[in-house]
């Protein structure tokens, strides 16, 4: 398991929504970003996607997103980066083949 860090700029919150863990998943909250494309959130998310159940994201220029709703566009859908971007929003950083974040 990779193990990675996601900043944010200073002005943006991505928040987590309490989910109920079994006993064997009850030490934290784990993401698999490997499949995460940076095209948005959804509440019934295809292969790219984050949960909007689960997430939720405030301060971007495209507004916020709350739990359970869709954000496919704009600042909550900026697809994959290798690094070096400049506008504000919501990425999937692929800093080689397999290690996305």
């Amino acid at each position: 398991m990779t193990n990675c860090q996601i900043r944010f700029l200073e002005t943006t919150d991505i928040h987590n929504h309490s989910v109920m863990l079994s006993p064997a998943q009850s030490k934290g909250f784990f993401q698999d970003f490997n499949d995460f494309n940076g095209i948005g959130f959804a509440p019934n998310p295809i292969i790219g996607q984050l949960d909007s159940n689960v997430w939720s994201v405030k301060g971007l220029s495209d507004g916020d997103l709350d739990f359970g709703e869709m954000g496919t566009t704009g600042d909550f859908a900026r697809e994959v980066s290798s690094g070096g971007v400049s506008s504000g929003g919501v990425y999937a950083f692929e800093f080689s083949t397999g290690d996305r974040i």
